[in-house]
């Protein structure tokens, strides 16, 4: 089990729905500042539902929203920094490829350039064909003043003229040329009057700092969250009525859960019933719903599990829509697959849909891209302008968003569109009667209009009806006509900006239908909104009234157990070690009573362990072990030195993910095949040989391998077609085929294993969990590891009284797995309480008492741990030195807690 990745989701409700309209009655349980009111209500004359205290620090929110402010401190929209002159859009800007090249450059099998598409006769719609994307009729846009609301009227402009001071100006603002301006995020006037940032620099806080993409590791749709912990793995929770969320589970998945066979996930996006995921190498996978092609697979068939898109290669960033989905390559090419807009042909394989482009955003049924030159184009859908090009016609190519330029990057919704520009500011076209371009009024407009009066935007974020924006101070502010968005009065929209919660450090927000999540620099994830679906990942369907932690996303996220001591990867990719440290995982050999910091390992982003040994993950792709001996070279280094301190793995190239056996090891490499090296006696290399090797030797026909596996002399993998390889000692039976040979030095099928989802292998007894949740055990049954009496079994059985399984780990001789509940039970050897409760072994799962709320576990030979979702270890077992972290542990019979 592993962690998110520095993530906080902060749910707002970002869609008209009535799911969570008991998260903004009364405001003070919601808005922690009092701001809401008073900005809220700006464009009326009286706050009929804010009090006098409201009113009274109205000067506080203006400066807090970074608004321009007139002599008294009050708000004017005289000085918004609205930018009306039209920047022509260069004739060259990257258009439809039209230059017949059908995608050879990326290999695809069957793309498809948009500019050969063919276009059915009968749709209305799609006969323009390729839209005239040159320089745009400067008439067709409106330059007018736009509308700010009443408020204007009554507000005392200012006069550029009149003489006053510094202290004029209400805080955090400067006088300026005879202006007040906000030096935190003023690109002119970065920190100080005569500080002016550079042409691709922004203003942070009062610090010039060039231009960073957001990132895209967390999505929230229909209902539908996903987020990429920080080992790389894509985690989703919420509305799974097509298999949105993972394959096999409920209708509603209330708790995170992962995405099976994705291990390298760089970026997710969920749509309204389909996600999608790119991957380190460069390739993109999609899961959920497939009727309009929207998986890229090939066909309109449904599948089990994330499916390859064909043909993408390079790809960095991924969107998902109603029903189709979009990536932007490494080199700026945006292709897309399913249908692109409504009543459009239905593409089965990725289309090139635009060049040179910087930023992409999905809408519900359009998509609009930026590209390097601060324009941006769109297609799709357009019954409300969304597009941006002065018109209501759909489009299946890209046409120019007119009266847009400086951007760098653009949020959809779905009937919505708006772009963030370098300035910090934003402009906004399409539907607006739900005040969805936050500039305080509702008027729609059809090309792009000054948007929100928010300054110092880092990126926004759209929902279906509302609009959320993370500032370069780290705080969320969001508008519309939305449950928790709407401010201090729910009966109307939220016209201008408001702070929404306490929460400060905000790395990335994402809006859903009726909840929107947030990631922060902490570790931590958070959610309000509507929870009708778990989409708010608390294990219950009810809904929190304020923002709210998802559990299992920060503090301790993965576990490992060796012989004597034990570690923990932290929420921040470091780790921590206590116990005997027979793994020398620092080159020396002490005793840690208390989990103590492992220096020179950061970025770390797996773990794993097993009796003598210990190998690491990094973020940099190398991987490097630890233990005690290194007779058959199983460290990893091509030799068989002894070796003191860690070494990093080299017999396979970087990427690989190694899983430690005893006296050998196995690795997934990044081709997805598995290479092994070390001890050969019983053929757990899987080489065909049994002759021990310090070198890597690759595993016999095994391709597609997702995880691999190591035990005592046998080792499994899991294929992306969810089945399952086993090879060496077959001694109990533990390879699974239902044969009594005592070996195989190559791999074998368990027999009749289908829809595998993840692998725990002990040292004589091998488990699987399955897309249903139900978990199926084989190999020797001395202890009643597999979850049965009697013998051994030769072939997979399953474990009965056990359902709704999310995470399996198995130890020497006993197995343990993480409910949906995050409830924990184990079964198997219970000599030294490694199963944390009852008296002597156990063939049926009993519940490991005070584990409520796990989030991860592991198990060695004899001491079991649990870290539980506020960020606490638990551990049982065995009394070996440092068990428990402090080093009073006697025997651990139940869990107690790891003092930090």
């Amino acid at each position: 089990m592993v962690r998110w990745a520095s993530l906080v989701l902060v749910l707002v409700g970002c869609s008209s729905g009535s799911g969570v309209a008991g998260a903004v009655d009364g405001a003070a349980d919601v808005v922690v500042d009092d701001t809401t009111a008073v900005v809220v209500d700006r464009d009326t004359t009286a706050v009929d539902v804010a009090t006098q205290a409201d009113a009274s620090r109205a000067d506080d929110a203006v400066a807090d929203l970074g608004l321009p402010v007139d002599g008294r401190g009050e708000p004017t929209t005289d000085d918004v920094p609205f930018d009306l002159t039209l920047d022509a859009v260069d004739a060259a800007a990257p258009g439809p490829d039209v230059s017949g090249d059908r995608g050879t450059d990326l290999g695809v099998e069957t793309p498809t350039d948009v500019g050969t598409l063919d276009v059915p006769a009968t749709d209305a719609r799609a006969l323009d064909g390729p839209t005239d994307v040159g320089r745009p009729d400067a008439t067709t846009v409106d330059t007018s003043e736009p509308d700010v609301g009443n408020d204007a009227a009554d507000a005392e402009p200012f006069d550029a003229g009149d003489p006053r001071d510094a202290d004029a100006c209400a805080a955090p603002s400067l006088l300026c040329s005879g202006a007040c301006v906000d030096a935190r995020f003023d690109r002119a006037h970065c920190g100080s009057c005569d500080r002016r940032c550079g042409d691709a620099e922004r203003c942070a806080a009062g610090v010039c700092a060039a231009w960073t993409a957001p990132s895209t590791r967390l999505a929230g749709s229909y209902g539908t969250s996903c987020a990429i912990r920080d080992d790389r793995t894509v985690w989703c929770w919420g509305n799974n009525n097509r298999g949105q969320v993972g394959a096999g589970l409920p209708a509603s998945v209330a708790a995170p859960a992962q995405v099976a066979g994705v291990t390298d996930a760089v970026a997710v996006a969920a749509g309204s019933a389909h996600a999608c995921a790119a991957r380190a190498d460069g390739t993109v996978v999609c899961w959920g719903s497939n009727t309009t092609g929207q998986l890229g697979a090939g066909d309109l068939l449904a599948h089990v599990g994330p499916q390859r898109v064909v043909g993408l290669t390079e790809v960095i960033e991924v969107t998902a829509g109603g029903a189709g989905s979009c990536a932007r390559t490494r080199a700026g090419d945006v292709w897309c697959w399913g249908r692109v807009s409504l009543g459009s042909a239905v593409l089965q394989t990725p289309a090139r849909m635009i060049t040179g482009a910087v930023g992409l955003g999905g809408g519900r049924n359009h998509t609009c891209a930026v590209v390097s030159s601060g324009a941006a184009w769109c297609w799709g859908a357009n019954a409300s302008g969304q597009l941006g090009d002065g018109t209501t016609t759909d489009r299946v190519t890209p046409v120019a968003v007119v009266g847009l330029a400086g951007a760098v990057g653009v949020a959809t919704g779905d009937t919505h569109s708006c772009a963030w520009l370098l300035d910090g500011t934003a402009r906004c076209w399409g539907r607006n009667d739900g005040a969805t371009f936050g500039n305080g009024n509702t008027t729609s407009s059809l090309t792009a209009v000054a948007g929100t009066l928010l300054t110092g935007i880092a990126h926004l974020t759209a929902g279906p009806n509302s609009t959320c924006a993370v500032r370069l101070d780290g705080t969320v502010w969001c508008w519309g006509n939305a449950d928790g968005v709407r401010g201090a009065d729910p009966r109307r929209p939220t016209t201008l900006p408001s702070r929404w919660g306490a929460v400060t450090g905000v790395q990335e927000v994402r809006c859903g239908e009726d909840h929107t999540c947030a990631r922060l620099t902490g570790g931590e994830v958070v959610c309000q909104g509507s929870n009708q679906y778990g989409q708010l990942g608390q294990g219950l369907l009810s809904a929190p009234q304020a923002p709210t932690r998802v559990p299992g996303i920060g503090g301790v996220t993965q576990l490992g157990l060796g012989e004597t001591s034990i570690c923990a990867r932290l929420a921040d990719a470091t780790l921590a070690c206590w116990g005997l440290d027979d793994h020398l995982i620092d080159g020396a050999p002490p005793q840690r009573l208390v989990p103590t910091p492992v220096p020179g390992f950061d970025g770390v982003l797996g773990l794993s362990m097993r009796h003598g040994y210990t190998c690491v993950r990094t973020a940099d792709g190398r991987s490097r072990c630890a233990g005690t001996f290194n007779a058959d070279g199983q460290l990893g280094d091509g030799s068989t030195t002894e070796r003191w301190g860690p070494v990093e793995v080299t017999v396979v190239p970087r990427g690989a993910s190694v899983a430690p056996g005893t006296r050998f090891a196995c690795a997934r490499r990044a081709d997805a095949t598995a290479a092994c090296w070390g001890l050969n006696t019983w053929g757990q290399l899987g080489d065909g040989s049994q002759a021990s090797r310090p070198g890597a030797a690759p595993v016999l026909g095994l391709t597609n391998v997702i995880e691999v596996q190591s035990g005592y002399d046998h080792a499994c993998a899991l294929r992306d077609d969810h089945t399952v390889r086993c090879w060496g000692h077959n001694d109990g039976g533990k390879l699974g085929d239902r044969t009594t040979v005592a070996y195989s030095t190559q791999p074998v099928t368990p027999a009749g294993l289908t829809g595998v989802t993840s692998l725990a292998v002990g040292d004589h007894h091998t488990c699987a969990l399955r897309d249903d949740g139900t978990v199926w055990c084989w190999g020797q049954n001395s202890y009643y590891q597999i979850g049965a009496t009697g013998s051994a079994r030769n072939g997979p059985t399953m474990v009965a009284g056990l359902a709704g399984v999310t995470t399996l780990v198995a130890g020497a001789n006993h197995t343990c797995a993480i409910l949906r509940d995050r409830t924990l039970r184990c079964w198997g050897i219970n000599f030294q309480s490694q199963l944390g409760a009852g008296e002597g072994m156990s063939a049926t799962p009993v519940t490991v008492p005070g584990m409520t709320d796990t989030v991860a576990v592991a198990a060695g030979p004899a001491v079991t741990c649990g870290a539980r979702g506020d960020g606490s270890v638990w551990c049982w077992g065995l009394p070996f030195a440092g068990a428990r972290g402090d080093g009073t542990c006697s025997l651990c019979r139940v869990p107690v807690g790891v003092h930090w």
